[in-house]
């Protein structure tokens, strides 16, 4: 009787064991999907804002923001017509 429980106490044992892997190997994959969703989506932000910067109206658009708001700051006037930056 003592031989089968010690039997079924080490298959309890090793399920356990196997369990726990399990759980720290999901937790892992979990994880690192999580940055790696995370590095995706800053490089897709990243090549994005690059394509959008590379149009003279996006470029114009920003710096007449800048200067607008220097010209508040700096209490003086600023102006841009255009912008043109060649980024390749």
């Amino acid at each position: 009787m003592a031989c089968i429980l010690q039997t079924q106490n080490k298959r309890i044992l090793e399920n356990l064991d196997k369990n726990n892997a399990k759980t720290k190997r999901s937790l892992l994959v979990r994880i690192l999907r999580f940055f790696g969703f995370l590095f995706i989506g800053f490089l897709a932000l990243l090549i994005t804002l690059t394509v959008f910067l590379a149009f003279p109206p996006v470029q114009t658009w920003i710096a007449q923001r800048a200067a607008a708001y220097f010209s508040n700051k700096l209490g003086i006037t600023v102006s841009i017509e255009r912008v043109s930056i060649n980024l390749i």
